[in-house]
């Protein structure tokens, strides 16, 4: 079996989980300033190990802080994803020389994360937030969530607090995705539609295609211009004590 062709890794600027997942503090970084993440003590769980407690900062973006607790639920997410078609032992393989596949998969939830507190940032400097019933409604879908959870995942400490800032955090990115994205041309020639196939039935579904392949590379645009103007700081003294077995 490849491992490279049987786990999906979630990529990309607001096309994977970090925006377009579907959710039915002390700050410890500023923007463009140095950031510091500082290490604290003491265990309680399986998941805290020596120096590391739920509040504990493991990276920071901007002015924003994200602590262990808050990337339990990212791991949560991936792991349920995953340990259920492969073996907990897959998290250990080699991806690449010199990095399992836990590490790759670090990685990348600190590049999600990153993402997601970035056009959060970004969408509040710009003045846009969620409404009230917007917030409402991601706290009752938080709620519903923690209440469907298995004993299993007690010991990801995932709150209904917690959640529900992490459903708005979704909510906001996605709500700034389409500010984005609606600015776009969506005049579409015949020509375009042409490329993508000839079948008559299919015209308005090409056409959905185009538009979307336009979102999507709006967004990138602008998302590369936020990106620059934010300190992104990972521990990898912390990430390295987290394991997902």
């Amino acid at each position: 079996m490849s491992l490279h062709k049987n786990i999906k890794w979630r990529k990309g600027i607001a096309l994977g989980m970090a925006v377009l997942l579907a959710f039915s503090g002390t700050a410890c970084g500023k923007k463009k300033e140095t950031s510091n993440v500082k290490e604290k003590e003491e265990t309680v769980t399986s998941f805290e190990k020596e120096n590391l407690k739920m509040d504990t900062c493991v990276m920071a973006v901007g002015d924003e802080e994200v602590t262990l607790n808050e990337m339990l639920f990212y791991i949560y997410q991936l792991k349920t994803n995953y340990d259920g078609s492969l073996t907990s032992e897959v998290w250990q393989y080699n991806y690449e020389k010199g990095k399992s596949i836990e590490e790759y998969a670090k990685e990348e939830l600190v590049n999600e994360i990153a993402q997601v507190k970035i056009i959060c940032q970004e969408a509040q400097l710009q003045g846009y937030d969620l409404s009230e019933e917007e917030a409402n409604e991601a706290e009752v879908n938080a709620e519903k969530y923690v209440e469907s959870l298995p004993r299993d995942a007690k010991a990801y400490h995932l709150t209904k607090e917690l959640v529900a800032k992490i459903y708005k955090d979704h909510a906001l990115a996605k709500k700034m995705y389409d500010v984005v994205s609606g600015t776009i041309d969506t005049n579409v020639s015949d020509d375009e539609i042409a490329k993508k196939g000839n079948n008559p039935e299919k015209k308005s579904k090409y056409k959905e295609e185009i538009l979307k392949e336009r979102e999507k590379k709006q967004f990138q645009k602008e998302f590369s211009k936020w990106k620059k103007h934010y300190d992104i700081v990972a521990s990898q003294t912390l990430l390295d004590k987290i394991s997902f077995n």
